[in-house]
C-alpha cells in the first residue's frame, strides 16, 4: 500500500472535515471514522470535493465531514479520525480543551429553553442575569405563563463548570389538547432564548388515553405508548389537590380480614377516630410519652380488643386516615402469608394549609434505619406486633424495625404508592429520639456494632449510622484521564488513606510519560500502574483494572477528585455491608452544586442524576438529602463495589455500555441478583467537573441499548414513585397521569426472595 496521505482539521464549532487518499491508487475510497476521546463514533466515507483546495489537487473527490451537535461534544477532551478498522491517525487529535467555544457562541449566555414533555419546559436565564429576572412563556403571541428562577443547574462553560440559576414551568392545562404548537420564550428585557420557538404537543391523559375507544389498530397503539414514554406529561408538585382529584384511588375492596387502627402517642386520638368516620374499623389508643410511642399496658389494653388473625394499622393520635386507605393497606396482606408489613405514601400539611404529597419508595433499609420514614402509619398483622411488644418494643418505630431482626432485607414489607394519611408538619418532625432508640435495638439484636449519632433534621429526624468498616482491606483504583489532574487526585486519596493500602493507577499509553511528572506521588511501593490502550474513563479499563485487585473491597476514583470530607472513604466502605454491593458518596462542584446524588431510572426512557438542581446542605424531596438511602443504581466520581458482587454479574458490560451508562447497567443487573446501590450524603467528595456520560451521539447509542436490555423496567425504578414525574430532574413534579399504583417489593423480580409480592403484583423479566 502506498503512503497515505491525510489531513484533519476542525472548521467550525461541530464540524470536522479532512481528506484521506491513497497516491498510487486514487481510485480507492476510503473509510475514516471519527474518534472522540478514544472512542469510535461515526464513518465516512473520503468521496467529497474539499472546498479549499485547488480543483485540480489531488485530494479532491476524497474528502469527508462530520457535523456533530453541541450536546455530542459535551465533556469530550479530543477529537480525531483515523482510517477505519486501523490505528492509522489521519492528522494530530485536536485537543477541544484548546479551542474552546467563541463567546457569541456560548448557549448560555442568553439562557436556553428545553421541552421536556407534556407542557413541562425548563431552562436557564442565562449568565449575570439578576435573581429578580423573569422567563415568559407566549403561545400564538399570547403571554401564557411568567416564572422566575427556582432552581440551579450548572453547565460546562469552556473547561469549567458554572453554576447557572434555571426555571421550570409548566402551561396551563387547556394547551393538553393534542394541536402542535410553537411556544416562544422571552427574557425581562424582550431577548428570545436560545431554543425557542419549541414546538410542543400533550395530550390530557397521554396520547395512548387520547386513542382509547377508536379505531386505531394495535400498531398506533404500540406508538402511542412509545410516545408517552419519550415525552411524558406532569404538573408541579404544589398541584397536589387538583392532581389527587383527577386520579382518585380506586374503590377500597371489603373482603379483607379483620380490621382495627391503634393510634399511638400523645396526639389528639379524636382526629383520628373521626378521619376513619363510618367505614366500621374500631380505633383504638395506646397512648405513650411523644410520637407514635405507648407503654406496655397502653398497647397490651388495645390489643386485647382485636382479633387474633387481625390485621393493625398503627398510626401516630392525631393522624387523619385517608378515605379507604386502612381497607387497601390490609388488603396488602390479605393471602400473602409471607408479607408482614405495607406502607402507603404520606400527606403532610405546608405552612399555606394545602397538602404535600411525601411520595416513597420501595423499602429502603438504610433511609429506615437513618430516618424511620416507613414507620408512622403500615400495617402488620397482630401477631408480629403482640411479638415485637412482647421483645419490649415501645414506638412504632421499633415495631418495624423488630420485622427486620431476623432478616435485613426487607423483602417482606411492601409499598403501596398511594396516601394513605395526613399528618401535621410536627407530627412529622418528632420522633428523633424514638427513632434512635429503635434503630440501635436493631442493630444490637443483629450483632451490629455501630455508633448512632443525630444528623441535622428537616422535615423528619435524621440520624446517621456509622458502622465498622474494614478500610484497611481495600484497593483504590485511580483513573488518569488527565495528568494534569492526577497530583491533586493522589493528594486527596493519600490524606484519606494515610498512604496505607494499594493503588492502582490505570492511564493511557500516550500519558506514560507524562506520569512522571507526579514521580513523588508514585514513590511508595503499594503504588501500581496498568497501562490501557483504550478510551478513559471506560468500562473496559474499570474491568481490567477491578480483575487484577487482590482486595475485597475496590473503590474506584476519577482523577476529576480534589478532596472530601475527613473520614469519607470510611464512611463509604461501611455502607458496603450485607447485600449492599455499590455505595457512593455525594458529590459537590466547588461552587457547591452537587453533582452526583445516584441514579433514577425512567427519565427520558432511561436513567438521570438526582438532585443534581440542588446545592450541598439542602434537604431534598422528603429530606433524601440528609439520609443514606438506597438507589437503583449509583455513578459519580468516587464509587466503592464489593468484588464478589462485582464479578458474579459478570462485572461492566464493555460491549454495550463502553463509556457512558456502564455504571447505571451494572446497578440494574447487581438488583436483579439481590445486591442494593448505597448513596450516602455523610461522604462528600468535591469534584472539578461532573462525571458520567462520554460523547453525546455515542451517549445516544448507549441509551438504545439500556432501552432494549431493560425495556418497561426502566420505568419501574424501585426506589423512584410512581407518582412522580419522569420529566425533567427526578423528584420535581407530579406524574400525570401516575404511572402502577400496585404494591411492590424492593426486590427485583428475579431476585432472591423476590416471590415475596402482594397478590396482584407480577413478577416480570425485564431483559429482552
Amino acid at each position: 500500500m502506498s503512503a497515505l496521505q491525510s489531513r484533519f482539521s476542525r472548521a467550525a464549532t461541530g464540524l470536522f472535515c479532512g481528506y484521506a487518499f491513497l497516491p498510487d491508487a486514487p481510485e480507492r475510497v476510503l473509510v475514516v471514522e471519527l474518534v472522540l476521546d478514544g472512542v469510535p463514533l461515526r464513518l465516512a466515507r473520503a468521496e467529497k470535493n474539499v472546498p479549499d483546495l485547488e480543483p485540480d489537487h489531488p485530494a479532491q473527490g476524497h474528502g469527508f465531514s462530520f457535523m456533530l451537535r453541541d450536546a455530542d461534544l459535551a465533556g469530550v477532551w479530543q477529537a480525531g479520525a483515523r482510517l477505519a478498522n486501523t490505528e492509522e491517525p489521519l492528522g494530530p487529535a485536536i485537543l477541544l480543551a484548546e479551542d474552546p467555544l467563541e463567546p457569541d457562541a456560548d448557549p448560555h449566555r442568553r439562557g436556553h429553553v428545553s421541552w421536556l414533555g407534556g407542557l413541562r419546559f425548563s431552562g436557564t436565564i442565562g449568565i449575570n442575569r439578576p435573581s429578580h429576572t423573569f422567563v415568559e412563556a407566549r403561545v400564538e403571541g399570547v403571554p401564557a405563563v411568567r416564572v422566575r428562577p427556582s432552581r440551579w443547574t450548572h453547565a460546562v462553560i469552556g473547561r469549567e463548570p458554572r453554576p447557572l440559576r434555571g426555571f421550570d414551568l409548566h402551561l396551563p392545562a387547556g394547551f393538553a389538547d393534542g394541536v402542535v404548537r410553537r411556544v416562544h420564550f422571552f427574557d425581562e428585557a424582550g431577548g428570545e432564548l436560545d431554543g425557542s420557538p419549541v414546538a410542543t404537543l400533550a395530550y390530557a391523559d397521554g396520547l395512548r388515553a387520547a386513542l382509547a375507544g377508536t379505531p386505531a389498530d394495535e400498531t398506533e397503539h404500540v406508538r402511542a405508548e412509545l410516545f408517552d414514554r419519550l415525552f411524558p406529561r406532569s404538573v408541579p408538585l404544589d398541584l397536589y389537590a387538583h392532581w389527587r382529584t383527577r386520579f382518585p384511588l380506586p374503590p377500597a375492596p371489603n373482603d379483607v380480614l379483620p380490621l382495627a387502627v391503634i393510634a399511638t402517642g400523645d396526639g389528639d386520638l379524636s382526629v383520628t377516630e373521626a378521619s376513619v368516620g363510618e367505614e366500621d374499623v374500631p380505633v383504638l389508643g395506646a397512648a405513650g410519652d411523644g410520637i407514635c410511642s405507648f407503654t406496655p399496658e397502653t398497647m397490651g389494653a388495645a390489643l386485647g380488643r382485636v382479633p387474633d388473625n387481625a390485621v393493625v394499622v398503627l398510626c401516630p393520635a392525631g393522624a387523619r386516615l385517608l378515605p379507604g386507605a386502612v381497607r387497601h393497606l390490609a388488603a396488602t396482606l390479605h393471602g400473602a402469608p409471607d408479607v408482614h408489613a405495607a406502607y402507603g405514601d404520606l400527606e403532610m400539611d405546608s405552612q399555606h394549609g394545602r397538602a404535600m404529597l411525601l411520595a416513597f419508595t420501595a423499602f429502603d433499609y438504610e433511609r429506615v434505619l437513618e430516618q424511620g420514614y416507613c414507620a408512622r402509619v403500615f400495617a402488620l398483622r397482630k401477631r408480629d406486633l403482640q411479638a415485637a411488644v412482647d421483645k419490649g418494643a415501645a414506638s412504632s418505630f421499633r415495631v418495624l424495625t423488630s420485622l427486620l431482626d431476623a432478616a435485613a432485607d426487607g423483602a417482606d414489607i411492601l409499598h403501596l404508592p398511594q396516601p394513605v394519611a395526613r399528618l401535621t408538619p410536627d407530627a412529622m418532625r418528632r420522633g428523633a429520639d424514638q427513632l434512635a432508640g429503635a434503630t440501635t435495638a436493631h442493630l444490637r439484636e443483629r450483632g451490629v456494632a455501630a455508633r448512632i449519632q443525630h444528623a441535622q433534621p428537616g422535615a423528619m429526624p435524621a440520624l446517621r449510622v456509622a458502622r465498622r468498616s474494614h478500610a484497611g482491606d481495600v484497593t483504590m483504583v485511580l483513573m488518569a484521564t488527565n495528568p494534569a489532574r492526577l497530583r491533586t487526585c493522589i493528594a486527596a486519596v493519600v490524606a484519606e488513606t494515610g498512604g496505607n493500602g494499594p493503588i492502582l493507577i490505570v492511564h493511557s499509553a500516550a500519558a506514560e510519560a507524562a506520569l512522571a511528572a507526579v514521580a513523588p506521588h508514585l514513590a511508595s511501593g503499594g503504588v501500581r500502574l496498568l497501562s490501557h490502550s483504550g478510551p478513559l474513563p471506560s468500562a473496559g479499563a474499570w474491568n481490567a483494572a477491578i480483575a487484577s485487585c487482590g482486595t475485597e473491597q475496590v473503590c474506584l476514583v476519577h482523577d476529576v477528585v480534589l478532596g472530601g470530607e475527613q473520614g469519607w472513604l470510611d464512611e463509604i466502605l461501611q455502607r458496603l455491608h450485607g447485600r449492599t454491593a455499590l455505595a457512593a458518596p455525594l458529590t459537590v462542584l466547588p461552587d457547591g452544586m452537587i453533582a452526583g446524588a445516584g441514579l433514577v431510572s425512567g427519565p427520558d426512557f432511561a436513567v438521570a442524576p438526582a438532585f443534581t438542581d440542588h446545592l450541598a446542605g439542602e434537604p431534598g424531596y422528603a429530606d433524601m438529602l440528609r439520609t443514606a438511602r438506597t438507589c437503583s443504581a449509583v455513578g459519580g466520581a468516587v464509587v466503592c463495589l464489593r468484588r464478589d458482587a462485582f464479578l458474579e454479574v459478570g462485572g461492566f458490560d464493555a460491549a454495550r455500555f463502553p463509556v457512558g451508562l456502564y455504571m447505571a447497567d451494572l446497578g440494574l443487573r447487581l438488583g436483579r441478583k439481590g445486591w442494593r446501590s448505597v448513596l450516602t450524603p455523610h461522604a462528600t467528595v468535591t469534584v472539578s467537573v461532573p462525571v458520567g456520560g462520554g460523547p453525546g451521539a455515542l451517549l445516544a447509542r448507549e441509551r438504545d441499548a439500556l432501552r432494549a436490555r431493560w425495556g418497561d423496567g426502566l420505568l419501574a425504578d424501585r426506589f423512584y414513585s410512581p407518582s412522580l414525574s419522569l420529566d425533567g430532574t427526578p423528584f420535581s413534579a407530579l406524574a400525570w397521569p401516575p404511572r402502577a399504583r400496585e404494591a411492590r417489593s424492593s426486590l427485583l423480580a428475579g431476585a432472591p426472595g423476590s416471590d415475596r409480592t402482594a397478590t396482584g403484583v407480577e413478577a416480570r423479566d425485564y431483559i429482552v
